[in-house]
């Protein structure tokens, strides 16, 4: 008898652990079906969010309740219609500011559904037809399964579903912004909590300021190099390389093409202090604090800009999708990044850029922008599976705290460094024709002036980015000339790219001599510091807030 009850026992556990697999797959099938009938569905499998999937799935069907599950499922297939049908129309994951405008303009929304739903039914039934089969599945088959304490599988549902709300209250949009490569349930289920938590019940009077709109024009010399390569690492800052007169060969290889009259380097300004703000600044060519509308509007973003142009266009990342928020994802062909090959970045760090590059297929031209995770804290993490050849510094725990992790942060960029050399080699052996590489960094690094550490601050410190241009030696290919002022502001880079792609952008709104570098909550009321640039020196103006510029900006002596 005992038997027969641990035999019944088991064949209930392994019942809802086969349901709770189905469970998952429904969860997933609105972006499948959708990828049927539009490109504009572009999420991946993530094999962390397939495991939480699971998890909740299975709390479900062990939860001995069919009215939890109805409810969730409820609540999911709600926010999925909204999210799907978003994408069908406008062809990007919505996020937390949209949302919000759904709600607070309801009656133009209704007058565009009225008139464009014939175009996007099919939303609709990418959203009903996996929902209805859950809700039957959970109706046909939910029951107490044996030996599970249902109180508990209820607890941990609702753990799970509480957790972003929760993680809403402290942390700012950026964090919950959508990923155009995630899960469309993943980015719903983002989206909402923010929304809810820090929208819905605590509106924010907030207004973004007004600003001239860009004009982008075709330039009269149509002639454009054939390969444009944008590096972007993380955390590097321009007074740490060699080839910036840095103490430490911690750049031997860029050291020795700059020797060889190959590169040229100029010290950067960040547009921003984390990556999540300056990526989308860089990308879409944004000069002023606030100018949300130039973000969303992708007037002069540099994808777009570059398919226009004819180019074939890449964005190459060791970092998470996420950061694919706002840089116009619709007009890149070709999007890896270190979601796709979680074990292989693991494994190698940066230099599975490499093995990604050999599986490229080049075109006649071809954009391409690399982002890798550089000197990223912790920094050793960068180079902890290649430390016989980047332990150059000491980093053990015998040598003081502080000077530790300047070593670490030395050691990283010594890899960046040769990493970057063997992508040069690449782009030299694999694309054909002429070829311009830009490296630069989204953002620089303190490393412990004024007792501080890490970045997301507006210090100078975290400002001071490199720009290096490096061309191909052929005396046969054309030269482009690169920009002659000594100091570059990540806006300035935009521009000069621009151009490179046989654009001209026009923006009224740019003050003489003046650029911004700003806080990293980029599409709420953020702060941010004026920066009046000559060949020289920098002079930083005090952090002010959007919402309450100063009437006369106070301004450090360069030598503060």
């Amino acid at each position: 008898m005992a038997i027969r009850t641990l035999t019944s026992h088991h064949k209930s556990i392994l019942k809802y652990l086969l349901l709770s697999s189905t469970s998952v797959l429904l969860f997933l099938s609105d972006d499948f079906l959708q990828k049927i009938y539009t490109d504009a569905n572009q999420s991946e499998l993530e094999l962390k969010y397939v495991f939480i999937l699971y998890a909740l799935s299975a709390s479900l069907w062990f939860s001995g309740s069919k009215a939890v599950p109805r409810v969730v499922l409820g609540v999911f297939a709600f926010i999925e219609l909204i999210q799907i049908s978003y994408i069908s129309y406008a062809g990007t994951p919505i996020n937390p500011i949209d949302m919000s405008k759904v709600f607070s303009d309801s009656d133009d929304i209704t007058k565009v559904i009225a008139s464009e739903w014939v175009s996007h039914y099919l939303a609709i039934l990418a959203v009903a037809i996996p929902y209805t089969l859950h809700f039957l599945l959970f109706n046909k088959f939910q029951k107490r399964a044996a030996g599970i304490t249902p109180a508990t599988a209820q607890v941990f549902i609702l753990a799970i579903l509480i957790s972003k709300p929760i993680r809403a209250l402290d942390r700012d949009l950026i964090a919950f912004l959508p990923s155009p490569t995630r899960s469309s349930l993943h980015n719903s289920i983002n989206t909402f909590s923010y929304y809810l938590v820090k929208i819905l019940w605590n509106p924010s009077s907030f207004s973004a300021p007004e600003y001239e709109d860009y004009t982008v024009s075709r330039r009269s010399d149509d002639s454009t190099p054939d390969n444009i390569v944008l590096i972007i690492g993380d955390s590097i800052r321009y007074d740490h390389l060699s080839i910036n007169s840095y103490s430490r060969p911690t750049t031997p290889n860029l050291d020795k093409r700059m020797s060889q009259g190959r590169v040229i380097s100029k010290q950067g300004i960040s547009s921003s202090v984390a990556t999540g703000a300056s990526l989308p600044l860089l990308i879409n060519t944004v000069y002023e604090p606030g100018n949300t509308k130039q973000l969303e509007s992708k007037t002069a973003n540099l994808f777009r800009l570059a398919k226009l142009s004819g180019y074939k266009t890449s964005w190459l990342s060791t970092m998470e999708s996420k950061l694919l928020n706002d840089l116009g994802v619709s007009y890149i062909d070709n999007i890896i990044t270190r979601d796709n090959d979680p074990v292989g970045v693991k494994l190698s760090g940066d230099y599975q850029m490499l093995n990604w590059l050999e599986g490229y297929q080049p075109s006649a031209k071809n954009f391409i922008i690399i982002n890798l995770w550089g000197s990223h804290a912790p920094y050793i993490q960068s180079y902890e599976n290649h430390r016989n050849k980047f332990s150059i510094w000491d980093d053990s725990e015998n040598t003081k705290l502080s000077q530790r992790t300047i070593n670490a942060y030395d050691n990283s960029i010594a890899l960046f460094d040769d990493v970057v050399d063997k992508i040069i080699h690449y782009t030299e052996s694999a694309l054909k024709g002429s070829q311009v590489v830009i490296i630069t960094s989204d953002h620089g690094e303190s490393l412990g002036e004024n007792g501080i550490w890490g970045h997301n601050r507006l210090t100078k410190e975290i400002s001071s980015v490199p720009i290096v241009f490096y061309q191909r030696p052929n005396s046969t290919s054309e030269k482009w000339d690169t920009p002659n002022e000594h100091h570059l502001s990540h806006y300035d880079l935009s521009v000069w790219l621009s151009g490179l792609m046989g654009f001209r952008v026009k923006n009224s709104n740019i003050e003489r001599n003046v650029t911004y570098y700003q806080g990293e909550k980029i599409y709420e009321d953020n702060l941010y510091r004026k920066v009046l640039v000559d060949d020289k020196t920098l002079i930083f103006c005090d952090i002010a807030l959007l919402s309450n510029p100063p009437k006369t900006d106070k301004c450090q002596d360069p030598a503060d």
